[in-house]
Formats: C-alpha cells, sequence, structure tokens
C-alpha cells in the first residue's frame, strides 16, 4: 500500500523554518560587550555590574537597572518572540532577523532603565567630582549633571546587542 504524504503550504513553511532554527547556532547576546569600554580601560560591563550590585567596600550603592527590567519586559518580550516566530514560520523574516529584533527591544529597554534611575543619588564628593570634570562652580551641577548611572553616557551607548554563533 503506498501513502501518499501532501503538506499543506504552512506545514512546508513551518518545517523550513524548524530545520533553519535547529542549524541555525546563532543567538543574540545583550548587554555590556567587552570591547566596551571606559576612557581609562575599564570595562563597562565592570562598572555596570558595580552598579547593579553595589560595592559596599567602596561605599557604592546598589542601583539595579537590569534585574528590575528583566522582570518588568519578560512578558512583553515573550510577546514578541511570539509573534517573531509567527513571521518566521509564515516565511516573512528570517530566524536572524527575529533574534535582532529582540536583541534590539531588549537593549533599548536596558537603555530606557539606565536614564530612569534616581535613587540612590551620587555621592557628594562624585557630585564635586563631576563639576570639576566640567569646570563648574560648587554647587552648580544641574539635576541632570546629578543623575545616577548618567554621567559620559557611555554606558547607555555600550548597552548593546549582539547577533552571535556559536
Amino acid at each position: 500500500m503506498k501513502v501518499i504524504h501532501q503538506q499543506t503550504e504552512f506545514g512546508v513553511k513551518l518545517e523550513k523554518a524548524l530545520s533553519d532554527a535547529a542549524g541555525n547556532r546563532k543567538f543574540v547576546s545583550v548587554g555590556f560587550h567587552k570591547d566596551a569600554k571606559y576612557d581609562n580601560g575599564t570595562q563597562v560591563a565592570t562598572v555596570a555590574a558595580v552598579q547593579e550590585f553595589g560595592y559596599p567596600e567602596k561605599n557604592i550603592p546598589a542601583r539595579p537597572f537590569m534585574r528590575p527590567t528583566i522582570t518588568k519586559k519578560m512578558a512583553s518580550w515573550k510577546s514578541l518572540m511570539q509573534t517573531l516566530a509567527k513571521k518566521v514560520i509564515a516565511g516573512e523574516i528570517t530566524v536572524d532577523d527575529a533574534l535582532i529584533s529582540i536583541g534590539a527591544r531588549s537593549a533599548e529597554n536596558f537603555r530606557e532603565a539606565i536614564k530612569e534611575i534616581k535613587t540612590p543619588p551620587i555621592a557628594e564628593s562624585t557630585r564635586r567630582a563631576r563639576e570639576r570634570k566640567r569646570n563648574l562652580k560648587k554647587g552648580s551641577l544641574s539635576e541632570t549633571g546629578a543623575k545616577p548611572l548618567v554621567d559620559s553616557g557611555i554606558m547607555i551607548g555600550a548597552m548593546t546587542s549582539k547577533l552571535e554563533t556559536r
């Protein structure tokens, strides 16, 4: 007996998408990559970790922005992944396109979180150092200039996503 197997167009697309995904050894990484450094050579990831968890030995309080963002945005990221998976299956985008989109959205969410941090406020010594760096009179640093995590803009700029291969 001969069985004739006829696959729907959707089934063909689904099979191709799953095959591509299985053979796709790519992933997206989001965060501060090793090439992101401050002018003095310090890796941005190191400074971000200190800010995220604090460094009591140096009187640096925790200013978490990664963990709260993950908690806050996980549902929307899952929803985006579901939407993009449907587009991959429909052949509208590639798996790489989906990964790049997820990474870009996540990185933007983290950058927004960095900008929103207001507490704990910067130490008085940090305020004075920022005023000296900008050649400002003591006590004249603006509220924006006194925001935690936002001084040079390097940390915000260094928060990126990258499509990588295993």
